[in-house]
């Protein structure tokens, strides 16, 4: 299964990068430079993940994320920062993994990219399949019914009953 990846890095050579790395692990990606382009994918695309590279950007710049938190509450999002500021970048309702990583680190992003999409997806289909509980009950109330109804069969049939 192909995933896309947004990639909104407002340096060059980190996002030619950063895009190189995931194409070759088979994403679908869109790398825009600065935020207004990335609020537009991120409307008309809804990728399934949202790479932000931090690097290039003022502390406060990031913050107007927030106004796509109902897009991003489907989409996981990862940032790649050279230092820990997990504090800078914080959306409500919405996980965000960090890659801390200097110098870039590509193969540790690319991991950490596929596990996130990879533990959405199943997340996605846990939720629509029934759950397991619903289906051991399912199963517990035919077996009985079924078996019930079958020794009263035997036994009729014996002329036991």
């Amino acid at each position: 299964m192909s995933h896309s990846v947004l990639i909104l890095s407002p340096d060059k050579i980190r996002g030619a990068l950063l895009t190189k790395v995931f194409e070759k692990n088979s994403f679908h990606v869109n790398l825009c430079r600065n935020l207004f382009d990335s609020y537009e994918v991120l409307k008309d695309l809804k990728p399934s993940l949202f790479l932000i590279d931090r690097e290039g950007f003022y502390p406060n710049e990031l913050a107007t994320l927030t106004s796509l938190k109902t897009i991003l509450k489907e989409t996981s999002v990862l940032v790649v920062s050279n230092q820990p500021d997990y504090g800078l970048v914080t959306i409500r309702g919405v996980a965000i993994d960090w890659c801390v990583c200097n110098p870039l680190d590509l193969n540790m992003i690319a991991e950490k990219a596929l596990e996130l999409v990879n533990k959405k997806t199943e997340d996605t289909l846990k939720s629509l399949l029934p759950t397991d509980e619903a289906e051991d009950n399912k199963d517990k109330i035919d077996e009985t019914t079924d078996e019930g109804k079958l020794q009263d069969d035997l036994m009729g049939y014996l002329r036991l009953k």
